[in-house]
């Protein structure tokens, strides 16, 4: 896993992250994903990092353990192109209602109150491993 933005591929530097970027993130920790998107033409993933609030980060940061997406994702065109966000995977509300998700990669309250009550309990699973 990487945790500056020198481990990351010099395609990422720029528009996202700088060589100089640190990363709040815990080596050998495990996350749960909660949305992809392309963006600056590379693929990055939602995450809960260790601030305990969720942000994007580039794929290649991490080793992929489990390759299966969730039941219930939707996929969303964007009109970043190249130089932006131009797809989106996760649950419906964030791939399908474009202001929230902008709303939840700036933290504004009322779209992480409902990342934590609704989209967080599709995806983490009970302690016993059950669904």
């Amino acid at each position: 896993m990487a945790t500056e933005g020198r481990d990351l591929p010099a395609e990422y530097s720029g528009l996202y992250f700088t060589r100089d970027s640190r990363f709040d993130l815990v080596l050998a920790a495990e996350y749960d994903v909660f949305g992809f998107a392309l963006y600056n033409s590379g693929l990055i993933v939602l995450i809960v990092d260790s601030t305990n609030l969720p942000n994007w980060y580039p794929i290649d940061m991490f080793e992929i353990e489990d390759g299966r997406i969730p039941a219930g994702w939707s996929f969303s065109p964007r009109a970043g192109g190249t130089a932006g966000m131009a797809a989106l995977w996760g649950y419906s509300r964030l791939a399908g209602d474009e202001a929230f998700s902008e709303a939840l990669t700036v933290h504004e309250d009322a779209a992480l109150t409902v990342f934590w009550d609704e989209i967080v309990p599709l995806t983490v699973k009970p302690a016993d491993g059950h669904s």
